[in-house]
């Protein structure tokens, strides 16, 4: 996902050169109307320009902790190739430590990215740490949305007196995936009373 993104910011700094320097080469329709003299001097390419440039600045404003976490992704992706220099002080002596270590050099060439950090043991902590930083990241917001949809679907002004507490569990019963009770724990918080018993009383 973050290379997708860099490289829509790469092409969209190309768009903004080229249309700066009045190349529409990859706006073909563009380009068709530029060549026709009814268009021709309505067409401005300062226009097209800002709204490129404006879409850049809102791209670097809505990713922007995403660049924070460039050095990061760039050790994930290859922590053999990273320099330890310009990588944070508590990982380098680890980073050091698995660039000597053969054996997972090998198994970095052999398997998947996901698969080699499997295999990087517990000598190397805050390397599986930074590993599982990143693996555990959401590449949509799909699950937050999907929540919230739930959420007002249960909370409407019907159901204005649903405490916080209620609302949180019937959202769990909402999202989970396959839901069976656990019959042998409910059996044995069962209270049961007999009918008929006689009680005496001092």
């Amino acid at each position: 996902m973050h290379e997708s993104i860099r490289a829509f910011e790469v092409k969209l700094k190309l768009f903004e050169r080229q249309l700066a320097a009045n190349n529409a080469a990859h706006f073909p329709t563009l380009k068709s109307l530029q060549s026709t003299p009814e268009f021709r001097g309505i067409i401005s390419r300062e226009k097209y320009c800002n709204m490129i440039s404006k879409l850049l600045n809102e791209f670097g404003e809505r990713f922007a902790d995403l660049k924070n976490l460039e050095s990061d992704f760039s050790i994930f992706r290859n922590p053999f190739a990273a320099n330890p220099d310009e990588t944070p002080e508590d990982i380098q002596l680890e980073l050091i430590d698995l660039q000597c270590d053969s054996a997972l050099k090998e198994k970095f060439s052999s398997v998947d990215i996901g698969t080699f950090y499997q295999y990087v043991g517990p000598r190397y902590p805050r390397i599986k740490c930074l590993a599982s930083k990143i693996m555990s990241m959401f590449g949509s917001t799909y699950v937050c949305e999907q929540l919230f949809s739930l959420m007002n679907l249960n909370k409407s002004g019907l159901r204005s007196r649903l405490t916080n507490e209620h609302l949180n569990s019937t959202l769990k019963v909402a999202i989970a995936q396959s839901l069976a009770p656990n019959i042998d724990e409910l059996v044995q918080t069962k209270r049961c009373q007999v009918s008929g018993s006689s009680t005496t009383r001092n």
